[in-house]
């Protein structure tokens, strides 16, 4: 009679499977985390991201744009602000210590 081998999690083989798929997991979650949408090969960010960059909080964003500090695209009332936009307004506004 022929010798079956069932294949089992405590097998090395299958356990090792089973890690790369649970890495790949936890890592494509990340990457869908950070991920920053393009628009004409333009990268937009969120608020949530704009803010983090800026150390800004929502509201101070939202002040910004009321006061057209800040330019943006809003869509189904989502804010998104162009990355080059961004730099030109910063660029702008930097002032160099003497």
């Amino acid at each position: 009679m022929e010798e079956q081998n069932i294949l089992t999690t405590n097998n090395e083989q299958i356990a090792d499977v089973l890690g790369m798929m649970h890495r790949a997991n936890i890592n494509a979650a990340k990457m869908t985390e950070t991920y920053i949408p393009t628009m004409g090969g333009e990268r937009l960010l969120t608020d949530r991201q704009l803010g983090e960059f800026l150390h800004a909080s929502r509201k101070t964003l939202q002040i910004y744009r009321k006061e057209k500090m800040l330019p943006y695209i809003e869509l189904k009332g989502k804010c998104l602000y162009k990355e080059s936009d961004i730099e030109r307004v910063l660029r702008k506004n930097y002032h160099a210590a003497i």
